[in-house]
């Protein structure tokens, strides 16, 4: 097991965080949707459809981290995947509204897990394995840890309360940076 450093612990945290505040979407977004805009299984399959396809665009991940460096880019796709959660699971949201937050979410979502990978293997260079599995099972811990919370908080609370806490969520995980920013994933 490698020693948690300094660099590792900040990239541990934003996962986490990006993971739970991920959770809104993941696991509750067809909930959401459906109790704000009356959406049944058709319409949230449609969602899911543009999540996914918009996903795509999270390949450029890697080109972002080249001419932005991991910071920016990390930066960046948090403030557009906490956009894309109060969009989808606002309850005055639209369905254009939710459409468009749907395919910035998957945008925003995929590029962060790139942004991961790339912090991961640098954060452990000579293990790089290791890094991009710690960022990637950070994450879903993240997400393991955020659902029965977000439950929780829409059960006793509302669900705009809810998305709002956990869309706050990804802003918090923007102050998790690394130490030293490069704009390749060879530097570190």
């Amino acid at each position: 097991m490698p020693k948690l450093s300094d660099e590792l612990l900040r990239l541990v945290i934003a996962a986490f965080l990006t993971g739970v505040a991920s959770t809104a979407i993941w696991s509750f977004g067809g909930e959401l949707v459906a109790r704000s805009l009356e959406w049944t299984g058709q319409w949230i399959g449609i969602l899911w459809i543009v999540i996914g396809t918009a996903g795509g665009l999270g390949a450029c991940a890697g080109s972002l981290v080249a001419r932005f460096g991991v910071n920016a880019t990390h930066v960046a796709s948090l403030i557009a995947l906490t956009a894309a959660i109060a969009s989808v699971g606002y309850s005055g949201t639209t369905a254009t509204v939710v459409f468009g937050g749907g395919m910035l979410f998957g945008a925003a979502y995929i590029t962060l897990t790139g942004v991961y990978l790339v912090w991961g293997v640098s954060a452990l260079p000579e293990r790089p394995a290791t890094g991009l599995t710690i960022a990637f099972l950070t994450i879903a811990i993240g997400q393991t840890a955020g659902a029965p919370i977000f439950g929780v908080l829409i059960e006793r609370t509302t669900p705009d309360f809810a998305v709002m806490a956990f869309a706050a969520l990804g802003l918090f995980a923007s102050l998790s940076k690394r130490r030293r920013d490069a704009r390749s994933t060879s530097s570190t």
